[in-house]
């Protein structure tokens, strides 16, 4: 049980809205219809470093901070100027964001497990 999973979830809640706001600043997310977003793979970041600061191998963790950036997010954008896009768009948006947040920790989840295979590895071997 990992027991101080805070820097995880504050992580992945920090680095969401800075991956947010640099995707709309930078205009990246402006799409043709029918055009695919390359910008979305941005979130993998967030979860990614979230992930590897855990030491336990949670997926949730991580996630956690950024379910709990998701209205943080919703609230930048419309503070602004009003989105293009519909409100149920921005919102399926942010939760494909939140998905390649979740494919980003799976991948942390998948080097953590090969670290410490590798380190048996050369413990094994080293005798």
């Amino acid at each position: 049980m990992c027991r101080h999973s805070w820097p995880g979830i504050a992580c992945g809640f920090a680095l969401f809205i800075l991956v947010f706001i640099y995707d709309k600043l930078s205009g990246a997310s402006i799409c043709v219809l029918g055009k695919a977003e390359p910008s979305l793979l941005l979130f993998i970041v967030p979860g990614l470093a979230g992930g590897l600061l855990l030491r336990c191998g949670s997926l949730h963790k991580p996630l956690y901070g950024a379910l709990l950036a998701l209205p943080v997010c919703f609230l930048l954008l419309y503070v602004g100027e009003m989105p293009a896009r519909p409100v149920l768009q921005e919102m399926a948006w942010l939760f494909s964001a939140v998905f390649w947040c979740a494919i980003g920790t799976l991948l942390s989840l998948f080097i953590n497990r090969l670290r410490r295979h590798l380190r048996v590895q050369r413990r094994t071997h080293a005798r």
